[in-house]
């Protein structure tokens, strides 16, 4: 195999304003004078500058063997980089996330470049189009730092990820892709799969009273230290997981915002403790950190620190 090519993408983004660029992990925003001025060829550049109607734009780079690889690549990354958004600022939270498409006609536009910044091509397909209301990028900033969620862009960003950290960035993807969901109940199964991507390390098995249980308990003992608090986080748990199953088996069953809330609230919890507290962020394998839970159950653990109490 030869060496592959370096491929650059820049789609227009909506529901952000910003001046100049400013850097995501392995993603930079940039306005439309930044973008313009890193291309040469005159005719290229006004042709973009007349014919884009955003002001803004993602940007992020791909090595492929070609174009058609390369566009694959960007637009599972692109996927990527808005569920990581709506992630941040999603749902609950007081700022809707970006959007990625253009306002007319219903497509999606993404800019490539190649290694030669002047060797520019234009790819289009068919989406939604949704447009948020615009929102500084200090806004988004500001939201990211109240909702503990900056780290997840350099997590992004690392190549070379642990277990524990490849299972956290998974479970924040289906978050993401959870809180554009207007159905509860695909929001509600959608936190499932978050979950059971963080705690059920043998992914081979369907979920069984057993594994809700492990689930449950797991979840307990991470983000509760007192007693009486692990028995309410399991005992919400295992109504929330009698939901699932519900709605897992086809019976037509109801899910309310409290119960969506709910679970979503566990996750979060989740997500913060494994990825920031001491005494689970030294474990590099969900596996080993679950042996740990088990020793503790047990009474016999090798770490001795105490967990916050939520």
């Amino acid at each position: 195999m030869g060496n592959k090519n370096k491929f650059t993408f820049y789609m227009p983004i909506y529901g952000i304003v910003l001046t100049g660029t400013h850097q995501l992990g392995s993603f930079e925003l940039c306005d439309k004078n930044t973008f313009l001025s890193r291309i040469e060829n005159n005719k290229i550049r006004n042709q973009i500058a007349c014919g884009e109607e955003s002001n803004y734009y993602v940007s992020f780079s791909v090595l492929a063997n070609d174009r058609e690889e390369a566009i694959d690549m960007a637009y599972k990354k692109s996927s990527e980089f808005k569920r990581i958004m709506d992630f941040c600022c999603g749902r609950n939270n007081s700022i809707p996330a970006v959007n990625l498409y253009r306002q007319n006609p219903q497509s999606e536009r993404m800019l490539i470049l190649s290694d030669d910044i002047n060797n520019v091509g234009v790819h289009e397909e068919m989406n939604n189009n949704y447009i948020p209301r615009n929102h500084t990028l200090d806004e988004f900033l500001e939201e990211m730092q109240k909702n503990k969620t900056m780290y997840v862009w350099d997590l992004y960003a690392k190549k070379n990820k642990t277990d524990k950290e490849s299972r956290i960035l998974n479970a924040i993807l289906w978050v993401g892709k959870a809180h554009v969901e207007l159905d509860n109940k695909i929001y509600f199964l959608e936190l499932c799969f978050a979950l059971e991507s963080l705690l059920q390390v043998d992914t081979d098995k369907f979920i069984n009273p057993s594994i809700t249980y492990s689930i449950s308990s797991n979840c307990a003992m991470i983000i509760a230290d007192k007693y009486e608090d692990r028995k309410k986080v399991m005992s919400e748990l295992k109504h929330l997981y009698s939901i699932r199953s519900k709605l897992a088996h086809g019976k037509n069953s109801d899910v309310s915002n409290l119960e969506c809330d709910q679970l979503f609230k566990y996750i979060s919890y989740l997500l913060d403790d494994l990825a920031n507290k001491e005494i689970w962020k030294q474990y590099s394998s969900m596996s080993e950190l679950m042996q740990e839970i088990e020793n503790q159950k047990l009474g016999k653990s090798g770490n001795n620190s105490e967990n916050d109490t939520k």
